[in-house]
């Protein structure tokens, strides 16, 4: 292929494509909690230590590695069903015996996302147990707000979750990112209008958002 510039003729190698949409400005962040921000991966490593039982009316005489095998099942599919968050917190976080890891790459990252100018908030699915402990997460990110969905009403991925959120924050969908490491909740938010990340690790979550950031 040739292009012509003043008259002369230049050679360009290979296929000129049109440069792809730039993405709408990025305002507002919604960002998950568990399983994004937190690990929750510490927590089942100690149930099974321990060989812990879980209530029979609960998971009927599962195994403490059948009960953490099901928790990897549901984080992968979907959100575990209540009594099974409702006891783990109440096992390890209410005493004060385990508290949940934030993973260590997170921080910094966050950091550079408000540096940016980007309004970072947690969008999170919680039950009351976990309420206090993810405010507590999200004070210490520097997020200027929890949204929690025991406490908004609105649940992930229903997309009053996601719409109620853009109008708390005063944003369009199309200036807001939603990241999560659920991708029932990416899917729903992005064919609301949302810009999306799908979380699948911490080491590659920085290079998931770089392309936001200024």
């Amino acid at each position: 292929m040739f292009l012509r510039l003043d008259n002369k003729f230049v050679r360009v190698f290979g296929i000129i494509t049109s440069m792809s949409e730039k993405k709408n400005e990025v305002r507002a962040f919604g960002c998950d909690l568990f399983g994004t921000v937190i690990s929750y991966r510490s927590v089942l490593d100690d149930i099974c230590l321990e060989s812990i039982k879980l209530p029979y009316n609960v998971v009927a005489k599962k195994s403490a590695k059948e009960v953490f095998e099901k928790f990897e099942l549901f984080f992968k599919n979907g959100c575990p069903p209540q009594e099974y968050i409702q006891y783990i917190f109440d096992r390890f976080c209410q005493n004060g015996k385990h508290i949940l890891q934030i993973f260590k790459e997170i921080p910094p990252i966050i950091d550079d996302c408000i540096n940016s100018g980007i309004k970072v908030y947690a969008l999170s699915n919680t039950i009351p147990p976990i309420e206090n402990y993810a405010q507590k997460v999200s004070e210490h990110l520097g997020f200027i707000y929890p949204f929690l969905s025991s406490r908004t009403g609105d649940k992930k991925p229903h997309k009053d979750a996601f719409l109620n959120f853009a109008k708390a924050v005063n944003e369009s969908p199309e200036n807001i990112l939603i990241a999560d490491n659920n991708i029932h909740n990416v899917k729903i938010a992005k064919a609301l209008g949302f810009q999306t990340e799908h979380f699948k690790n911490p080491s590659n979550f920085r290079f998931q958002l770089s392309k936001y950031l200024s």
